[in-house]
């Protein structure tokens, strides 16, 4: 039974395998290892040389259902190349980076991680066992996949959140414990993610807010073209301007944050292409009276409500550029009234 893949094994007759200066792997580009099933740990592996697997780029990990960590931190020093990482199936995993305690003695670390996908990873708490500040950087990371990760609470540290200046992509899917995306309870004003483009958010159902600190803030993402959002009814995902200006009130000699909106009109559904939402978030727009100048593909779902009779229609006057419409789920009785006239000068251009 392999509970170790990688191991330095020290003899009494002072021969060592490998020797304490010879690279382990100093080529090696790819690692996959699937369907361990008596797997405990990848690395054992403290005293290396600093070429050891100097080259490894992608580390995919899948169906090993004893393995309880994925990255030490003596290894993500190591791994100055490593740009994805993959991790599926794994039914005992905890973490998948362990920052372990005394490690700031060795300096900032800037990774060059571009890709980590999470997939079906039951028993996973934390992608970071601890606050990385000081230690490791994430700032190259560009894609973000977490799906069917139950246990899991938060993403990110407030300080890999911070510096994500190159993120692109988040899709968070099915974890049913996830209540923020940040986990932190310090005072941060301002979020600022310029490249993303892309996020997607769907059936996490204990999600509260983007970030659980005290005091208002705002998330910037200029870049946003791609929002889907769905099965997250405790979550706020848009409101005005002046609704984010609400203070915190005392009350029993307790703080009582009001609920912020995740983003503001104002400056997210301007520049949105595609747009997908459930029935809550849909109407919240439709009150809101916004103009979506660049939309062009809309979906709506979950519609079951009173307000399940009569197709949302003023919606669609408002996407003069639409051309794809999804209507998934819900109980309209007719979606194009043939009684209903459209002005010109809103009616969809591309729309069939």
């Amino acid at each position: 039974m392999t509970e170790e893949i990688i191991q330095i094994e020290r003899r009494i007759s002072n021969s060592i395998i490998p020797h304490p200066h010879e690279a382990l792997f100093p080529n090696l580009e790819t690692l996959v290892i699937s369907h361990m099933d008596n797997l405990k740990t990848i690395w054992s592996v403290v005293h290396v040389s600093p070429n050891s697997f100097g080259k490894l780029k992608s580390l995919n990990i899948k169906y090993c259902e004893k393995l309880l960590s994925i990255v030490p931190s003596y290894m993500l020093r190591k791994l100055q190349n490593l740009e994805t990482i993959k991790v599926g199936n794994c039914g005992s995993l905890n973490e998948i980076f362990r920052i372990d305690g005394g490690d700031e003695a060795y300096g900032l670390v800037d990774t060059r991680l571009k890709i980590l996908s999470l997939d079906g990873l039951s028993k996973l708490k934390h992608i970071w066992n601890g606050d990385p500040r000081g230690i490791f950087s994430f700032q190259m990371l560009q894609i973000l996949e977490v799906l069917h990760c139950q246990n899991l609470e938060n993403i990110f540290p407030a300080s890999v959140a911070k510096c994500l200046q190159h993120l692109e992509k988040i899709d968070i899917t099915s974890c049913a414990l996830l209540e923020t995306i940040v986990a932190t309870e310090e005072a941060f004003d301002k979020f600022v993610f310029p490249r993303l483009s892309f996020i997607s958010l769907y059936a996490l159902s204990e999600l509260k807010s983007f970030y659980p600190g005290p005091g208002l803030h705002t998330i910037e993402c200029p870049e946003l073209k791609h929002l889907d959002v769905g099965q997250c009814d405790k979550l706020e995902l848009l409101g005005t301007k002046s609704s984010n200006s609400r203070e915190t009130y005392q009350v029993d000699r307790q703080d009582v944050e009001i609920k912020q909106p995740l983003f503001i009109n104002e400056k997210v559904i301007p520049n949105l292409e595609f747009l997908a939402l459930d029935s809550k978030d849909a109407m919240q727009i439709l009150n809101a009276q916004s103009f979506f100048h660049k939309l062009e593909i809309f979906g709506l779902r979950s519609f079951h409500n009173e307000q399940a009779v009569n197709f949302p229609y003023g919606l669609l006057q408002r996407i003069p550029a639409l051309e794809y419409l999804h209507v998934l789920d819900c109980s309209f009785k007719e979606i194009f009234s043939c009684g209903r006239q459209m002005q010109s000068k809103n009616k969809p251009q591309g729309l069939q």
